[in-house]
Order: structure tokens, then C-alpha cells, then sequence
């Protein structure tokens, strides 16, 4: 196998693996509507809750793989 050959199926498998992420994020987030759309007595989206409780937490996580990423 080439080098170019390589460079074009590094960059094919990166390319569908973003793009069946994306589908998942996508099928994912409709199904959390799904499940916790509904609103609670305050008058607050159960959904909205989960996203506030879930900021900082991915927000670490992305920090340190991000960082990890930076300093390969």
C-alpha cells in the first residue's frame, strides 16, 4: 500500500467515523427528548435539568482528551 493509499483510507475511515457520530449524537439526543421532554412541576424541562447536570462533567472530560490530543 502507498503512502497515498494510506493518507486517503486514514482520512475515509476518519471522515465515516465522524459522520456516524454525528447520526448517533443525533438518534441519542432524540431519544432523551423522547423519554424526558416532559415538563416537571417548576414548569422546567426534565431534559434541560440533565443537560445543566451534564455541562461540567463533559466539559472535564473534553478538557482532558483535548489536552491529551494537544500533547501527542
Amino acid at each position: 500500500m502507498t503512502l497515498k493509499q494510506k493518507i486517503i483510507s486514514g482520512a475515509t475511515l476518519l471522515g465515516v467515523s465522524s459522520l456516524l457520530s454525528r447520526i448517533l449524537g443525533l438518534v441519542r439526543d432524540k431519544l432523551f427528548a423522547a423519554f424526558f421532554g416532559g415538563v416537571s412541576g417548576a414548569g422546567i424541562h426534565d431534559l434541560d435539568t440533565y443537560y445543566a447536570a451534564f455541562r461540567l462533567p463533559d466539559t472535564l472530560f473534553q478538557l482532558m482528551v483535548y489536552g491529551a490530543i494537544s500533547a501527542a
